[in-house]
């Protein structure tokens, strides 16, 4: 399924803010979005912890609809 127009725009800010943020000499971090603003978050942060979603669960459902992916992708 194509991106939709505002999901390249977002994409194309997230690669910004990380070559900004790779020039400015930073490392070890990922780019993120929080309170509409784009925020360096350190990658130790990040995999702190992790989340599960259930395959069975409507996320994962809505995932797979939402990318017109068959329902056997679980």
């Amino acid at each position: 399924m194509p991106a939709k127009s505002y999901d390249s725009v977002y994409c194309v800010r997230l690669a910004q803010a990380a070559a900004h943020a790779g020039m400015a000499g930073r490392t070890d971090m990922v780019v993120g979005r929080r309170h509409n603003r784009f925020v360096h978050v350190p990658i130790d942060t990040v995999v702190s912890h992790g989340n599960t979603v259930a395959p069975d669960g409507d996320l994962w459902l809505s995932v797979l609809e939402s990318t017109a992916q068959p329902p056997e992708m679980r």
